[in-house]
């Protein structure tokens, strides 16, 4: 046992990446707008109705719209096309299928929706749209310091979207499968979302379900979960798979270093060994919001990193100076200090709450990797 000599203590300030693309995807403003009618969105078993109102894009990022806000009167519908799940759906709202009214949205891709709108638009403007944008961006970066619902556990995880970061994610990777997300102001249901997500629609869960309905509205009878399923032509052909992987990179060996001091903070290491599974450049990895990263390097060489302020979309994402090659083997370190991690019980005794978030992980409880641990205590403590 030896004593720490340093601890080192971080607030909440933000540690986003310098890299240019995510800062005019996380800043942009509404660059263009204009009047809408009847415009239709279909996403896999879903239907988006823009019956009347004004659609603004933000600036597009390496020649892609990837942002859009609605308003105006819109409606959703979607129908699960199996059985077993209109009759889950019934269980929940009362109803077979889903028809909700909205009064404005926001919709996040990198699918061909920029595309599709701009076809068939025509120009114009609305200054408040800027506004609903902010108000948009506001609730859906806030992590919420008191979990209501288990729905809202597993949205504000510490493995929550950094919905910029998802969307860097794709575009920098010319191969990946474009998604696509609304977030609707509905007049029944204030925060209903519709996913269409060829990465998985809840990665804060061990399955692979690429679309998903999902109603936040903790404390309300409807909370939860809709839907959450294959894709409607994998379903049809018999084709969806829950083995289906994920994953951007494969961990084979964690090499973690703790220093644990006698006020409950502590400064840690992590170095992740691992295999390429897809040529991504953005790796997303699951870390307690409250553990302040201050370096990420790779062969010596500090690299670029995403996170946020801990009390909002603080999730980790690490920036590659290039995308993987599938295969290939690879090394990161990451360096971070904090505290809520290590908790006092009485007599001597702690715990440990985050148990899959107190250190820097990738694929949480699927991957099988070996690990390499080094715990350094206060001298008093046994």
């Amino acid at each position: 046992m030896r004593n720490l000599l340093v601890v080192v203590l971080f607030s909440g300030f933000c540690l986003a990446a310098t890299d240019p693309v995510y800062k005019g995807l996380r800043d942009a403003a509404i660059q263009e707008s204009f009047p809408v009618e009847n415009l239709v969105i279909r996403r896999d078993a879903g239907t988006l109705t823009l019956k009347s109102g004004t659609l603004g894009l933000t600036a597009p990022q390496m020649g892609r719209d990837t942002v859009a806000v609605f308003s105006g009167d819109g409606e959703f519908t979607f129908t699960p096309g199996l059985g077993m799940e209109q009759t889950y759906l019934k269980s929940l709202t009362g109803k077979t299928s889903v028809q909700e009214r909205f009064d404005r949205a926001l919709f996040c891709f990198t699918d061909s929706t920029g595309k599709e709108v701009r076809g068939k638009s025509k120009p114009g403007g609305d200054a408040k749209l800027d506004e609903i944008l902010r108000d948009f961006r506001k609730h859906l970066r806030r992590r919420s310091d008191t979990i209501r619902s288990l729905v809202e556990a597993e949205v504000n995880s510490d493995f929550m979207d950094n919905i910029e970061a998802e969307i860097l994610t794709d575009l920098y990777n010319a191969e990946a499968a474009g998604f696509f997300s609304a977030y609707l102001h509905g007049r029944s249901h204030s925060d209903l979302r519709f996913h269409v997500k060829p990465r998985g629609v809840m990665p804060s869960l061990p399955s692979p379900e690429e679309v998903g309905v999902i109603n936040l509205d903790p404390g309300g009878e409807t909370d939860g979960i809709w839907y959450l399923s294959h894709f409607s032509d994998e379903l049809s052909k018999g084709t969806a798979s829950s083995a289906e992987n994920k994953r951007s990179v494969l961990a084979q060996n964690y090499k973690i270093e703790t220093a644990i001091a006698s006020n409950d903070h502590f400064n840690a290491s992590t170095e992740l060994s691992f295999k390429a599974m897809r040529a991504d450049r953005v790796i997303k990895f699951a870390l307690k919001s409250t553990l302040r990263v201050t370096k990420v390097s790779s062969g010596g060489k500090d690299i670029d990193f995403i996170q946020e302020d801990k009390k909002e979309d603080g999730t980790l994402y690490v920036i590659l100076p290039e995308n993987l090659k599938e295969g290939a083997s690879g090394t990161l370190r990451i360096e971070y200090a904090g505290d809520k991690i290590v908790h006092k019980e009485g007599g001597g005794n702690f715990s440990v709450s985050a148990r899959e978030s107190w250190y820097p992980n990738v694929n949480t409880f699927r991957d099988h990797a070996t690990y390499d641990l080094t715990f350094r205590v206060p001298k008093k403590y046994t």
